[in-house]
């Protein structure tokens, strides 16, 4: 009788905890709300507790013993072949910064339809030792901490492919690098849409940003979303304004008038 009451109450309990789970996920996530931080911390460790810490060597460890091969299979290819097609038909010829390229597969299917820059990212030296031969002039790849990089040029898009839901902060990582967006620039966002952390940073992100185009791909039990966003009115506007001081060495100077008697 006792184990049933405290099954019972075992099973209440989750259901209450579930509930809340997806209620913070749906209303309170991402946003600006007094008194969340805590809980915000409380929540990420919890779901956290007994999951891998991807630390650079663990990934270095696992793209050198073939780990991540399976991305190369026919069950990722849609995807991957959505992201490439969006790309060129979106910015056609455009530049490309990729964050979290790994060993370049998106690249190699990207690369037939042109660019006019690519610059691929990751944390791993041993992902990118297999891109090197690929280096040219428009084509660049840089070992670098995904949350600390600091691009230095503008981007028509900027690519988020199964990336975001391994950083800390996945929301203000976004905000950092759409600050470097050319004018009517793309973020373009792959999410495994089986994950529930994943699928609440995407639904904050469709807060945030303007949605564009979307497209599910599905392959047995796996399921993805490939979104195409960009920044509102205001944000573009900022970013113009940005890019074209930038673009043009616009200074105070520039616009003072002096007068020699």
């Amino acid at each position: 009788m006792i184990r049933t009451a405290r099954s019972v109450y075992r099973q209440l309990v989750h259901g209450v905890f579930q509930w809340l789970h997806a209620a913070y996920y749906r209303f309170v996530f991402g946003r600006n709300i007094p008194f969340v931080t805590a809980f915000d911390q409380w929540l990420y460790d919890r779901e956290r507790r007994g999951c891998i810490a991807y630390t650079r060597d663990l990934w270095e460890t696992q793209y050198r013993t073939g780990s991540w091969r399976y991305l190369e299979k026919a069950d990722e290819l849609g995807r991957y072949m959505t992201l490439a097609g969006y790309l060129a038909h979106f910015k056609p010829n455009g530049t490309v910064l990729d964050v979290g390229c790994g060993t370049g597969l998106l690249f190699e299917r990207y690369q037939p339809y042109g660019y006019s820059k690519y610059v691929g990212l990751d944390l791993s030296e041993a992902a990118l030792a297999k891109l090197i031969p690929f280096q040219d002039q428009r084509t660049v790849f840089v070992q670098a901490d995904a949350e600390r990089y600091e691009p230095t040029e503008s981007y028509d898009v900027i690519v988020f492919n199964e990336i975001l839901y391994y950083l800390d902060h996945p929301l203000s990582a976004v905000a950092r690098y759409a600050q470097v967006l050319k004018p009517q620039g793309l973020l373009i966002v792959s999410t495994y849409a089986n994950d529930g952390w994943a699928m609440a940073i995407l639904h904050r992100l469709k807060a945030s940003y303007a949605v564009v185009d979307e497209t599910r791909i599905k392959n047995g039990t796996k399921s993805w979303l490939c979104t195409v966003l960009q920044p509102t009115t205001s944000r573009a506007l900022e970013q113009l304004g940005a890019w074209i001081v930038g673009a043009f060495h616009i200074t105070d100077a520039a616009f003072c008038v002096s007068s020699v008697v």
